[in-house]
């Protein structure tokens, strides 16, 4: 749903970001600098009897954080956690301890600073080949697998053998002594993982492009269906997803409905995925946030001034009277910057939250699209909130402008002009949106044929395109890509049509490129 060049995709990087309130203790833990747990720890904080609702202590909180500004700091922070009474053996009520979590994050030189100072290393499960690997040097790794053939392809707690574990560290001499010595080249652990993702873990690219070099794949699975990629963009390694993504990753590879995009969780990596051909339609509602900037508010009351009779007033839905009508509602602002649900607008008022007559108007929706312009303004059209069985469903067709200031433009336009839409496609061409398809509502569908609209980005009128030949028909969830001058290509996606009195859904195989000059499919 978002498309445009990679330069339009850019401009989005300086949009201002807004600072949060004061970090929990647990906040800290996880995301907080050497400084400011330090800090933290001499205005009085416990570390020592720090637990959450999963029993994870200080020192296995600190262990889940990442992120490159804690790279260097890690070995210091386990540090001052142990000199301030943090256990070096505590376990989570999931079995996890530190050096456990630490090794899975192949966060050696972590594991050998908590070893240092104590910590038990039976909770690593390594056999003695396992701990040459980490920590001896070729000759002694050498010796050991000679001494004892067998652990060759014994596992650690996270079912990786020596080799992997080799190839972690990035000591290819070990990994390529380990093969000589009789070692399985593509051990896979307890999920069916095979090395390639535990060498993405460790951030080791030139290990990566070793093993690929080898004949490992790079869009390899595990049991789930997930890949490499997958890791590299939940772990926000930007490095590793660029290398990953120039050696033929693919972006939209699905993990059980979930391609990489809709893993990340910053802006950043979000632009890369999409400059690299993701489908945009994987943004979900909250990661869409990611390029709203300035127009997202985090006030502590984001309906500082509006009471119960502007909610009731303004709760429901209105369509446009003319094409592009502003519809500067006070309570819809507020909805778009707080990004509520209508539940928790209804329930903040006090009114009724199931009132099926009257559904709350929200911007929290899904198949909402999202389009980045070269100026920095976001444009978001239409969508849903809610199934059909909420008391708060409502399909909509307005339009959203987020400007890179902070103003916000909320549009309207008449059913008839524009009906409720989602699950669309927009894709920008030249000062236009160009929008195709819909699930819209049952009863209002117009099977055999595609909608589509042109949405101008300068006074943001709309109209209706009438195209001729056989396009894809009722068609949503798509993808639209912009492949020539003035025509995009439609691919995937469902597409609804009727047989009898019954509706069918059918999954779209072919492709359709739209001319827009011609108005034809093709």
């Amino acid at each position: 749903m978002l498309e445009g060049r990679s330069a339009d995709i850019q401009a989005m990087s300086n949009l201002p970001t807004h600072s949060n309130p004061s970090p929990s203790l647990r906040e800290l833990l996880r995301a907080g600098t050497l400084a400011e747990i330090q800090a933290a720890i001499g205005a009085g904080a416990d570390v020592a009897s720090f637990r959450d609702e999963h029993g994870y202590d200080a020192m296995q909180t600190v262990t889940f954080g990442c992120g490159a500004t804690r790279d260097d700091e890690m070995p210091d922070l386990l540090r001052l956690l142990a000199a301030h009474g943090a256990r070096l053996d505590g376990q989570s009520s999931h079995g996890e301890s530190a050096l456990s979590i630490l090794s899975r994050q192949c966060r050696f030189d972590a594991i050998r600073s908590l070893l240092e100072i104590g910590a038990p290393e039976d909770l690593l499960a390594w056999t003695p080949l396992c701990r040459e690997v980490a920590f001896g040097t070729l000759e002694d790794v050498r010796v050991r697998a000679a001494h004892s053939p067998n652990e060759l392809e014994e596992k650690d707690r996270w079912s990786r053998t020596p080799f992997v574990l080799a190839l972690a560290l990035g000591r290819l001499d070990v990994a390529e002594m380990l093969l000589e010595a009789g070692a399985e080249r593509e051990p896979t652990d307890h999920v069916g993982r095979p090395p390639i993702f535990h060498v993405v873990m460790s951030g080791r690219t030139d290990v990566v492009r070793w093993l690929l070099e080898r004949g490992a794949v790079v869009d390899a699975t595990d049991h789930g269906g997930s890949t490499s990629l997958l890791d590299a963009v939940e772990a926000d390694d930007h490095a590793m997803v660029d290398f990953l993504l120039s050696v033929g990753a693919d972006p939209n590879h699905e993990q059980v409905g979930f391609p990489a995009l809709g893993c990340v969780e910053s802006r950043a990596m979000a632009i890369r995925l999409l400059e690299a051909g993701a489908d945009p339609s994987a943004l979900r509602y909250e990661q869409q946030r990611l390029f709203l900037g300035a127009t997202v508010g985090t006030a502590s009351d984001p309906f500082e001034g509006l009471g119960l009779a502007e909610f009731e007033r303004d709760r429901t839905r209105r369509f446009g009277q003319r094409n592009a009508q502003a519809m500067q509602v006070p309570f819809w602002v507020a909805m778009v910057r707080s990004g509520l649900t209508g539940y928790q607008a209804a329930n903040h008022f006090g009114a009724d939250t199931f009132d099926r007559t009257r559904p709350v108007w929200c911007a929290n929706r899904m198949g909402q699209s999202l389009t980045l312009l070269p100026d920095g303004r976001v444009v978001q059209v239409a969508g849903e909130h809610e199934d059909g069985y909420d008391p708060d469903f409502c399909i909509y067709n307005d339009v959203f402008v987020h400007h890179p200031d902070g103003r916000l433009e909320i549009i309207g336009y008449p059913e008839s002009l524009f009906p409720p839409t989602d699950f669309h496609t927009a894709t920008l061409v030249g000062d236009r949106i160009i929008v195709i398809g819909s699930l819209g509502y049952q009863g209002s569908r117009v099977y055999g044929t595609t909608p589509v609209f042109a949405l101008s980005i300068d006074d943001w009128r709309i109209e209706h395109i009438s195209v001729s030949g056989e396009g894809p028909g009722w068609i949503h969830k798509h993808r639209a890509v912009l492949v020539g001058n003035g025509e995009i290509a439609v691919i995937g996606g469902k597409v609804l049509s009727q047989v009898g009195e019954e509706e069918i859904s059918t999954i779209n195989t072919r492709s359709f490129t739209l001319d827009l000059a011609a108005r034809r499919w093709c």
